[in-house]
């Protein structure tokens, strides 16, 4: 975030659009929790989008595949920005940790162990939709003619709701 805060294209394109809601993705930190990379750049954005009278909502990533202490120290990083200024946080990655531990085969990684899978993609999906909407995943119904069976989407989309409940992601505006 720090640089597309110098990138003028980018601050034009939140200067000159009329935005509702906008995404903070790739707040810098540390996988092991060694180091602290400053956060003042994430929240000069969300200063920015809010003064827009849109809402900014942090996107908190995945953990690597079988580090869910990694998943809770990013969503905890992105708290602590919420705090500092106003925006919502999607619990994306606890969402993951949730599906998880509800159905360890599903497949939420890439064969990295870092990127996504189309699981994965579509649960961060619903945890986006559920954030950006304050509806219920749940309440969504089947997506025909993607490649993930009726019952994984209905696990995904529990799994999503759970979360959101859990891990309300927006305090009142």
């Amino acid at each position: 975030m720090d640089e597309r805060l110098q990138h003028q294209a980018s601050t034009k394109l939140l200067s000159d659009g009329n935005w509702s809601h906008v995404i903070l993705q790739a707040q810098k930190y540390s996988t092991t929790g060694r180091y602290f990379y400053p956060t003042d750049a994430a929240e000069e954005w969300i200063r920015r989008i809010n003064a827009k009278n849109a809402r900014a909502i942090m996107f908190p990533e995945w953990p690597r595949r079988g580090n869910k202490e990694e998943g809770h120290r990013i969503h905890q990083l992105h708290q602590s920005i919420a705090k500092a200024e106003p925006a919502c946080v999607a619990p994306i990655g606890l969402a993951w940790e949730q599906a998880l531990q509800d159905n360890p085969r599903l497949k939420l990684h890439s064969s990295d162990g870092n990127h996504a899978a189309f699981e994965g993609a579509f649960l961060t999906a619903l945890v986006l939709y559920g954030t950006i909407s304050t509806q219920d995943p749940a309440n969504l119904g089947e997506i025909s003619g993607i490649k993930i069976s009726r019952d994984t989407q209905a696990e995904l989309r529990q799994a999503a709701s759970a979360t959101l409940r859990q891990h309300a992601p927006c305090a009142k505006k």
